[in-house]
């Protein structure tokens, strides 16, 4: 295939994302970083170098680049045009062609899938933590988006587990969330104590944390994104009042068999006194409930009803536990 041989030095930008696609690139000495742009600056997605071809997506799909690419150190590269691969495609079978159409639009939506989670988290989190908004549950939210960030850049599934170096997930977390080690390590350690994540070493003998159920650690991470941004130094954590009546709330409807339910609050903090509870604080902890995890209130004559759905809080009740060992734990 006929090509152009370039120099780059460190630092040049081969291409930005955004830009119409019009060659191809073979790394034939050095290395290129590959990133997209957010919020807070750029988040890189790959190192590539010797051998290695970038910029070919876009080539399938006809759709301008998902991603930037700039040169980590000075480089060699050799330069395929369109019209190159175009005279090359012709040699090669329509099926195939086809094939790498689909994979190039499964990496496309990979990236945007990337850039997409990590703006969520910064939205979720208000922007980019500054040193004087050391909010505990944003800094553990941004620290499971960093880990789910890992998973979809340098995850993969071994046996019935998803699995990601644990190298991967420590790079972006200094990257995303920057705080001292000890945090880090302290959020690690929890997340193990739930049972959310453990550490092992994968078949290449590799630091890795694995994932047992991932659809638990993503809606504990969703779970956390919708309530974080509502405690802070001036609204603290949940009281023990408020974590009692929820928990009243929630038994009660799982008793009744419904999947949902108006819970009656007189009537619920009749039935808990009857068994010896002591529920004399627990009405001042309902408009915390309200405010903090949107509960929603309406009235039948003098009483008071709460709307309580199994789906949405039975697991609720778990998270909110887990949030409660974190802020117990001082880990920030």
């Amino acid at each position: 295939m006929a090509g152009k041989n370039l120099a780059f030095k460190e630092g040049d930008i081969l291409f930005k994302q955004g830009d119409p696609a019009d060659s191809m690139y073979l790394v034939r000495k050095g290395s290129l970083t590959v990133y997209i742009k957010n919020e807070d600056g750029e988040l890189p997605l790959a190192t590539l170098d010797n051998g290695a071809i970038v910029g070919e997506m876009a080539f399938f799909d006809q759709k301008p680049r998902s991603a930037s690419v700039r040169a980590s150190q000075d480089c060699e590269v050799t330069q395929i045009t369109k019209a190159d691969f175009d005279r090359l495609l012709q040699q090669v079978p329509k099926w195939m062609v086809t094939m790498m159409q689909s994979l190039s639009g499964r990496l496309r939506s990979t990236n945007e899938r990337v850039q997409k989670l990590e703006e969520a988290q910064l939205s979720a989190a208000g922007g980019p933590i500054l040193p004087n908004q050391r909010y505990p549950f944003q800094i553990v939210h941004k620290t499971l988006r960093g880990i789910t960030l890992a998973l979809m850049k340098d995850g993969e599934k071994e046996g019935r587990e998803h699995v990601v170096p644990t190298e991967a997930v420590k790079n972006l977390w200094d990257e995303i969330v920057g705080e001292d080690n000890d945090i880090y390590f302290g959020i690690i350690k929890k997340l193990q104590s739930f049972g959310l994540i453990t550490l092992k070493k994968n078949s290449l003998k590799q630091d890795v944390l694995a994932f047992q159920n991932r659809g638990i650690f993503m809606q504990f991470t969703e779970f956390l994104g919708s309530v974080a941004p509502r405690f802070s130094a001036s609204s603290p954590f949940l009281s023990k009042p408020s974590l009692q009546l929820f928990q009243a709330l929630v038994e009660t409807t799982s008793l009744s068999g419904y999947e949902s339910l108006n819970v009656n609050i007189n009537e619920l903090l009749a039935q808990q006194k009857a068994t010896g509870a002591d529920t004399s604080s627990w009405s001042g902890g309902l408009p915390d409930l309200v405010k903090k995890l949107g509960l929603k209130l309406s009235k039948n004559g003098q009483s008071i009803l709460v709307k309580v759905i199994l789906k949405e809080h039975k697991p609720a009740r778990t998270y909110l536990d887990h949030m409660a060992e974190i802020q117990e734990a001082k880990l920030i």
